[in-house]
């Protein structure tokens, strides 16, 4: 248990205090965006560090816990549920911009802390089905997985993403995969669907695919009921060969 939080704890703190981020953070005073990066990363970083005082060392004094249960009980509900709002908080840095792996990195390591709480069991699998359900986390679970993994094997756009299924085989991916898990066969039906509806629209919207009537025509008709014009425009992801930007 305090192995795998020193873990988390490290993979943080070596991206906070990498010499790019600190670059990006130093513009912080003239940047909106730049701004509101750096507020969502020191957000983790403190809740991480008021994590490290309470929750991996809450087994060493059972006593103690026992008579602070309910005011530790309190804490516990209130970190999962800032950690959530963080996801929610982070899908406008998914929309209407160039994409940066900064913010996929950072989404991570939100879903790792979510991981960390779901595997020691300081979150049951019901507290966790009620926060994808009220908060619509398993859309940005979704998308976290398709654009990363578009952004990770840094492939054209004639190559078709690995199926819902498959991709979250890769080793990457193993948090997320154990969260699906603990949700059920329903959010991972979920999952499945809004993945899939991210790869069809990713096509549909590529004009490369017009030269190509047959295949246009296969994704058009396997996209029919998955698809509709707001969800193509909130998820898409478009790739410019031109400026090799990916963009959402």
């Amino acid at each position: 248990m305090q192995e795998d939080w020193n873990s988390l704890r490290g993979e943080l703190h070596g991206f906070y205090k990498s010499p790019q981020i600190w670059l990006w953070l130093e513009k912080q005073a003239a940047d909106e965006q730049e701004n509101d990066f750096g507020k969502k990363l020191e957000k983790l970083d403190s809740l991480h560090k008021s994590l490290g005082e309470d929750v991996p060392t809450s087994s060493k004094n059972t006593a103690i816990m026992e008579t602070k249960f309910k005011e530790m009980e309190q804490r516990r509900k209130g970190y999962i549920e800032d950690l959530f709002n963080l996801i929610y908080h982070m899908r406008s840095d998914f929309s209407g911009r160039e994409l940066e792996s900064r913010y996929l990195y950072l989404q991570n390591l939100v879903f790792k802390t979510i991981y960390y709480f779901f595997k020691y069991q300081k979150i049951t699998p019901e507290e966790l089905q009620s926060h994808f359900k009220n908060h619509g986390t398993i859309k940005d679970l979704a998308r976290h997985v398709f654009i990363s993994y578009k952004l990770d094997q840094q492939v054209s756009i004639k190559l078709i993403p690995q199926s819902s299924k498959n991709v979250l085989n890769f080793w990457y991916y193993y948090p997320l995969r154990e969260i699906l898990e603990g949700l059920g066969e329903e959010y991972k039906e979920k999952f499945s669907t809004h993945y899939n509806k991210l790869g069809f629209a990713y096509y549909k919207m590529n004009p490369e695919y017009s030269h190509h009537p047959e295949l246009h025509r296969i994704l058009i008709e396997c996209s029919t009921s998955l698809l509709n014009e707001d969800e193509i425009s909130a998820h898409i992801t478009l790739y410019d060969p031109d400026t090799q930007i990916y963009q959402v």
